[in-house]
């Protein structure tokens, strides 16, 4: 089983999570695999100093994502892709597009900005971690 960790950063703060709604990278032979998952976990990291929701809405946040049992679009339910092969095809990938959704999104979506700050896989047959090299500063669509 793959699972996928990512950090994010939003320079505002919403009043719902927002969720990974897709996320689709380029692996180093030109083949664009999208990713799909079965669970997802959100949560704020709330290390800044500060005390009240009010003053804690206004400021910019760093959120932490969980994908859990991530799985290549090509994959079906009777031909699953082994992890090693998986964990072949992401070394030197790069991301093609992620995109965010905000469930009753009421704001101006150019007002809100995300940037990702990091990409981790982990592999649980091996208990191995691979960060996906992030090469610039992505920039995410909200949707």
């Amino acid at each position: 089983m793959v699972n996928l960790m990512l950090n994010l950063f939003v320079n505002q703060i919403v009043e719902n999570y927002p969720a990974i709604d897709y996320i689709a990278i380029k692996t180093k032979k030109g083949e664009e695999i999208s990713l799909n998952w079965e669970e997802s976990e959100y949560s704020w990291n709330d290390d800044q100093s500060g005390s009240g929701r009010s003053l804690k809405k206004q400021m910019p946040k760093d959120i932490h994502a969980e994908l859990r049992n991530v799985y290549f679009d090509t994959e079906e339910e009777e031909h699953t892709i082994p992890d090693s092969v998986k964990r072949e095809s992401l070394k030197d990938a790069e991301i093609e597009e992620i995109q965010i959704f905000i469930e009753n999104f009421s704001g101006r979506k150019e007002d809100v900005g995300f940037w990702l700050q990091q990409m981790v896989f982990h592999f649980s047959d091996t208990d191995e971690y691979y960060h996906l090299p992030i090469t610039h500063d992505y920039k995410l669509i909200l949707e």
